[in-house]
C-alpha cells in the first residue's frame, strides 16, 4: 500500500529469531488482556497454563508468585483471611476465595504447583504487567496483588518508579533462567486503561512499566519485547476499537493483535495449527448456535 494512503502509523515490530513452534508449551502471566491473548492459543491446541494466582496487574506481585514456583513454596493457612464469608490470599484473584480455609489453601497449592510442573517444561513465557500503581497493606507493607473490596482504609497507593519495576521485573527472569534456562520470556505491556478518573496517573504508569520492560529486555537475552500496548494506541487508536467501558480492547481490537503477534512470533507450522483452531472454534459455535 502507498504510504500516503495509510490511515495508521504502523508499528515496526522486527521478527522473533525464535518463533513459537508447534508443539512448545507456553505458560502466561498477567492482565485480563493477557489472558485474552492465551486463551486463544489454548482454545487452537497448544499446551499450556497461564495465571495460577487469577488475573494479576502488577510486576511485584507477578515476579513473587514466579519466584514462589520456582522454589517450591506452598502457601500456608496462616497468609490467608476471610472476608465477606470466604477465605482469600492477598496474593490471589477472588476467583480463588473458598468458603472454608482448608479448600482455600488446597486449590492455590494445587494450581501452584500445577504451573511449577510446566513452567519447568515451557519453552515461551508471556509476561503481560499491566499498572505501576499498586496498593499496600497499611499494617505490613505487602504489595498486594488483589484488594477484595476491602475497605480502602487498609490501604496505601503507591506509583512504583521506572527501577522499582525494573528490580521486580529482573528477579523474575533470574529465577527463570536458574529454574528453565530453555525458557524463552517474551514480555508485553497490556493496552487496558486504568484510572480512567486520573488519565494523567494512567500515563505515568504506563511510561514507568514501559521504561522498565525495554531496559529489563536488553539485559537478558533470552526474553523479547512485543509491543501490544504500542499497536492499541498507534495502529487502533480510536474508541470504537474499545468495549462499551472504553478502557478495555474489544474483541476485534484483540484479534488483530493476536494475528500480529502469531505472524512475528510463530513458525509457519505454528501458523497452520492456530488457522485450523480458529476454522475448528468457529465451525463449533456455529453448531452450537444453529
Amino acid at each position: 500500500m502507498n504510504k500516503k494512503n495509510r490511515f495508521f502509523t504502523p508499528v515496526n515490530i522486527e521478527p522473533f529469531e525464535d518463533k513459537i513452534a508447534t508443539d512448545d508449551i507456553i505458560v502466561g502471566i498477567g492482565s485480563c488482556f493477557a489472558q485474552a491473548m492465551l486463551d486463544r492459543l489454548f482454545s487452537y491446541g497448544f499446551a499450556g497454563m497461564q495465571n495460577p494466582s487469577g488475573i494479576v496487574y502488577n510486576a511485584v506481585s507477578i515476579s513473587r508468585i514466579v519466584e514462589r514456583a520456582v522454589i517450591n513454596r506452598p502457601f500456608t493457612e496462616d497468609e490467608f483471611f476471610e472476608f465477606n464469608g470466604k477465605w482469600r490470599s492477598w496474593e490471589h484473584h477472588g476467583t480463588f476465595a473458598r468458603p472454608t480455609l482448608a479448600a482455600a489453601v488446597s486449590v492455590v497449592n494445587e494450581s501452584l504447583m500445577q504451573f511449577r510442573e510446566l513452567l519447568s517444561k515451557a519453552k515461551y513465557f508471556i509476561i503481560t504487567p499491566s499498572s505501576s500503581v499498586v496498593y499496600e497493606l497499611r499494617e505490613t507493607g505487602q504489595v498486594l496483588a488483589n484488594c477484595h473490596k476491602v475497605p480502602n482504609s487498609m490501604f496505601e497507593r503507591h506509583l512504583l518508579e521506572v527501577d522499582e519495576n525494573m528490580q521486580a521485573l529482573t528477579e523474575l527472569c533470574h529465577a527463570v533462567e536458574q529454574f528453565n534456562p530453555d525458557c524463552r520470556t517474551i514480555f508485553t505491556v497490556s493496552p487496558v486503561r486504568h484510572y480512567p478518573g486520573d488519565l494523567s496517573l494512567n500515563s505515568v504508569s504506563k511510561a514507568n512499566l514501559l521504561a522498565a520492560v525495554r531496559k529489563t529486555v536488553k539485559l537478558h537475552s533470552n526474553s523479547s519485547y512485543f509491543p501490544a500496548y504500542e499497536i492499541m494506541q498507534d495502529e487502533l487508536r480510536d474508541y470504537r476499537f474499545y468495549k462499551r467501558d472504553m478502557l478495555h480492547p474489544s474483541p476485534l481490537a484483540e484479534d488483530i493483535i493476536f494475528e500480529r503477534f502469531v505472524e512475528n512470533c510463530c513458525t509457519a507450522d505454528a501458523i497452520d495449527k492456530i488457522t485450523a483452531g480458529i476454522k475448528r472454534c468457529k465451525s463449533e459455535a456455529h453448531r452450537v448456535s444453529a
